[in-house]
Order: C-alpha cells, then sequence, then structure tokens
C-alpha cells in the first residue's frame, strides 16, 4: 500500500467518531470512502493529515510511521488535502493561489503550475481572477490544483461535489480519473454522490457509524444493490445520488 491506516480510532471531545479502522490505498490507484452523512469519512480524512484534535493508531506513508507528526510534517511527507470548503484566498489571484501552495519557488514552481493548468483547462481562463470572483466549481477546480502544487504522493478530496450542478461533475469525474497517470499520485476521496464516486475510482469502502463495514471494488460494488441499500440508503440509479448520470444501468 502507498498509504495505510491502521487499527484508526478518532474522537471529537470525549465523543468517539471512529472506532479502529482499517483502510489504504495502492500505488496510483483511486479509492472512494462511502456512508451517509456522519458514517466518519471526513473524519478518516482529518486524521489521516493530523487536523482532529484526538487521534489513535498507526498511519504509514511508503512504509514510513507518520501518525505522531504534526500536520505540517505530514504535508513535507507527501499527504496533501482538499477541504470540503475549499478555503481558496478570496482577496488573492488564481496564480497566487496555487503559487502559495508549492514547497518550492523559480523553475520547480512554474513547472508545476503549467501541469496543472494542462490537466485542467478551466484555469487558464480565471488566472489571474480572484477567489471571490469564482463560481463554486471553478473554486472546487483551484482547490484540487493547489492540492497538486506541492507534489504529493497521496492526494486526498473531501467531498468534491458538494454543491456543484450534474454537468460540472462530468467533467471532475474525468478529470480526477486522470490524475493517477497525469501526476503519479494516489487518491484518497471521501464522497455522498455514489454515481460520481464509483464512475471515478477503482476500489470503494464503506462507512458507517465510524466502522468500515464493506469493502469491494468499485465495479463489484456497482453491481450490489444490497450494500447500497443497507448502507448508502439508495442505489446507483435512483435520486439525486445519480449526480453525473454516467453509470450506465
Amino acid at each position: 500500500m502507498k498509504f495505510e491506516a491502521t487499527g484508526l480510532s478518532a474522537w471529537y471531545g470525549t465523543a468517539q467518531a471512529l472506532f479502529g479502522i482499517d483502510f489504504g490505498v495502492g500505488d496510483r490507484e483511486i479509492v472512494a470512502l462511502l456512508g451517509r452523512n456522519g458514517a466518519g469519512k471526513t473524519t478518516a480524512l482529518r486524521s489521516c493529515v493530523g487536523v482532529i484534535c484526538r487521534a489513535r493508531g498507526l498511519i504509514s506513508l511508503d512504509g514510513n510511521q507518520i501518525g505522531r507528526q504534526p500536520a505540517y510534517k505530514r504535508s513535507r511527507q507527501g499527504l496533501s488535502w482538499v477541504p470540503d470548503d475549499r478555503r481558496i484566498f478570496a482577496n488573492l489571484s488564481v496564480e497566487e493561489n496555487l503559487r502559495l501552495a508549492a514547497r518550492r519557488g523559480g523553475r520547480a514552481t512554474q513547472e508545476r503550475l503549467d501541469e496543472v493548468v494542462v490537466a485542467f483547462p478551466m484555469l487558464k481562463g480565471v488566472i489571474r481572477r480572484y477567489g471571490r470572483e469564482l463560481s463554486g466549481g471553478q473554486q472546487q477546480v483551484v482547490a484540487i490544483a493547489r492540492g497538486l502544487m506541492s507534489r504529493p504522493q497521496v492526494l486526498l478530496l473531501d467531498e468534491p461535489t458538494e454543491g456543484l450542478a450534474p454537468v460540472i461533475m462530468d467533467s471532475l469525474a474525468d478529470q480526477i480519473s486522470q490524475l493517477p497517470a497525469a501526476f503519479g499520485v494516489s487518491v484518497i476521496m471521501a464522497e455522498s454522490n455514489l454515481a460520481f464516486a464509483l464512475n471515478t475510482s477503482t476500489r470503494a469502502i464503506v462507512f458507517e457509524n465510524g466502522r468500515v463495514v464493506a469493502q469491494e471494488e468499485s465495479a463489484e460494488l456497482r453491481r450490489s444493490s444490497d450494500i447500497q441499500r443497507r448502507y448508502l440508503g439508495l442505489g446507483v440509479d435512483e435520486g439525486p445520488a445519480a449526480g453525473t448520470g454516467r453509470v450506465p444501468p
């Protein structure tokens, strides 16, 4: 595994949110964390990057234990987190937002900037705009591109489709799917939109009440109506979770 969490538990104050879960992602793999709201997906990502008040368990990146390191050191080791609220700097331009996330200046930063603009063509048209001038979809693309500027080994995406229109989800799904090949990065994505998650990932991990209750190849989970209905509330082709409309029946 490129990245692995073992026996991971987490608390908000005295309330336990994760109960000894195990999950991970392989080299250049995309894994989706699925589950109803409050199942523990976001807490799992926050625990991995070290921004939750109390967590316990083993967290390894490339075989190195990083679970006792502060968040900034985990980032330097190769973890990059894109939170669900995006956190774009409103008074900075898109280019400034991106450059701030790079670890190095000069040619290395310019090369990475060029790479993310190629991967996300939308950026070219908004590169001089301020964060406050962007739509929700544009902000999400900038947030993901910013997460790639530090040349991470593992990219953690928290609810990338939150608040986005279906037509934007289609484009974003294609772009996320190409990240491992384009950047050599592994991706762990917490996502409530079932169709989007299964379109984009190779493997899915299902959470319920802070525990992992199922792990399947995404194609297999697509066929498992029992898991979908039992733990996720509805099937891929039902209601708002169908979202992108890209999964065939």
